[in-house]
């Protein structure tokens, strides 16, 4: 999976960190069904376990069996909120470098 790590410092340049999660790319590797349920969470953030049953319109097994294999993949983490389980994807993270200011200056053609 390639991998990046996320720093809100610096100038947005990015950097590769072997300790985060997969990218997009990665997602073509799932089968269809949960490339399906893994795109929907995306767009959607936050979702609870009754909202992917609700929107893969499957059996809570089924759905369950889905979501338990991206949790244990790296693609999901679960979490609960007023004791009703959630997840959220782990995204691309992209890793800040700093970059001397006079860069410009020095690649000036």
């Amino acid at each position: 999976m390639s991998n990046y790590s996320s720093n809100t410092s610096g100038n947005g340049s990015e950097q590769f960190d072997d300790n985060s999660p997969f990218s997009i790319s990665d997602l073509l590797t799932l089968p269809e069904s949960e490339q399906k349920l893994l795109k929907w969470i995306i767009k959607q953030g936050d979702v609870s376990f009754a909202a992917a049953i609700d929107y893969m319109k499957q059996e809570n097994e089924i759905v369950s069996n889905m979501l338990n294999n991206l949790c244990n993949l790296g693609f999901l983490e679960s979490f609960y909120i007023e004791g009703e389980k959630h997840f959220r994807c782990h995204l691309l993270r992209r890793k800040s470098i700093d970059i001397p200011e006079n860069i410009w200056r020095n690649l000036d053609f």
